[in-house]
């Protein structure tokens, strides 16, 4: 990696916010941040369910989470998306915020440690596994 990864930050963050509520999906805009040195972490809900597009009226659908990663460089202090960091999860906006916690906690030390030791090209496969089984990610991680 050629830019120098932001450092200040050694505990993770998380943050959640609802923006952009829309009046046909109170869900929408729901969003989980969190930031480890340098890699920043999203969990969002765009609208996407088991079977795509999420339906509220089906008690077999569930709001899934958007996974995205950044990283934030000292010199621009902006997030830039990782290259195949964006995919859709098994976790739903009503799975424990605990699980969600750790899922992006883990899965940022994970990233940042990939990037640290240049190995880009892991954090795809990396990403698809968490977010096919995201507890069982987290707690063999623990």
């Amino acid at each position: 990696m050629s830019k120098e990864l932001k450092t200040k930050s050694v505990n993770t963050v998380v943050r959640y916010s609802k923006d952009n509520q829309s009046e046909l999906n109170p869900l929408t805009g729901y969003k989980v941040r969190a930031e480890h040195n340098g890699v920043c972490g999203e969990l969002s809900f765009i609208g996407e369910g088991i079977n795509g597009e999420y339906q509220a009226n089906d008690s077999e659908d569930h709001p899934l989470l958007r996974l995205e990663l950044f990283t934030i460089t000292n010199d621009t202090n902006e997030p830039v998306l990782i290259e195949c960091s964006s995919c859709c999860t098994q976790l739903s906006v009503y799975d424990d915020n605990s699980l969600k916690n750790d899922f992006l906690k883990k899965i940022l030390i994970e990233v940042y440690n990939l990037i640290k030791n240049a190995e880009e090209g892991g954090i795809r496969k990396l990403i698809e596994h968490a977010s096919f089984q995201p507890s069982q990610f987290v707690f063999k991680m623990l």
